[in-house]
């Protein structure tokens, strides 16, 4: 069957084109009469708006684009479990874009998401480029931020306390007799890294110990990288007796 049109809803229930947008968008007062006469064309047509002409007149999409730095990544995934079981009873849709950790994707899905003009942006971001968002704000899209922060942040933050955390995991170890710590942290331009290396460089700077620049081991987000920064700091013959292995987040 050919797709339903708001023309031939209109002709099915006897009424204008224009009524018919006023019933679906409610921009404008229909009779009750009439409305219903709406109401059960759409239904026996399985007439769907066009979430893109109806944009045009309510300047809003339903949609709300959600950048995940990467979504096989657990931590991620349950941020977006979360939006869907928010957005959805409020009818709105969420679009998802996975970046893998490549900064070259963080600007193709934001270019993505204002071309598709959603209502608003929650982003788990990979870059510091913060004039890229800086200037979606300027221009009234509605901005959250997730796990990662910027420095200059306009926009609501939701994350934890990456620094407080690090600090007191390190101050376990440290009082379990563990003073030759070696870490393997994520990329350091992300803010949650650098905040957790703040926390564990802040414990061992309480009982006079310094990180040891080759005890640090950067690597990649992925598990089996992290099993090979692992691998090089057990290898060392002067080697660390515990390891800070930070989260991929």
């Amino acid at each position: 069957m050919p797709r339903a049109t708001i023309k031939g809803v209109a002709q099915r229930a006897g009424v204008s084109t224009t009524r018919v947008s006023h019933v679906i968008n409610s921009t404008r007062f229909v009779e009750e009469q009439t409305r219903q006469l709406v109401l059960d064309a759409i239904k026996d047509l399985h007439y769907r708006p066009s979430m893109i002409a109806r944009s045009l007149t309510t300047n809003r999409t339903g949609t709300v684009g959600i950048i995940a730095s990467d979504v096989t990544n657990l931590f991620f995934a349950e941020i977006i479990r979360g939006a869907e079981d928010v957005l959805g009873p409020a009818n709105y849709g969420l679009i998802v874009c996975n970046l893998d950790e490549k900064p070259e994707r963080e600007i193709h899905h934001l270019e993505l998401l204002m071309r598709q003009r959603v209502d608003g942006i929650i982003a788990a971001a990979v870059t510091t480029r913060w004039h890229d968002f800086s200037l979606i704000e300027t221009q009234g899209t509605p901005m959250v931020y997730v796990d990662r922060a910027f420095e200059g942040m306009h926009s609501p933050f939701g994350g934890v306390d990456n620094f407080g955390g690090a600090y007191a995991a390190t101050c376990h170890l440290l009082r379990a007799g563990h003073s030759d710590i070696g870490v393997v942290t994520g990329f350091k331009s992300l803010s949650t890294m650098r905040q957790r290396l703040a926390g564990i460089t802040q414990a061992l700077k309480e009982q006079d110990l310094d990180l040891r620049p080759d005890w640090v081991v950067e690597c990649a987000q992925d598990a089996e990288d992290a099993r090979q920064a692992v691998v090089t700091l057990l290898s060392k013959a002067d080697r660390p007796n515990a390891i800070f292995l930070q989260r991929r987040t």
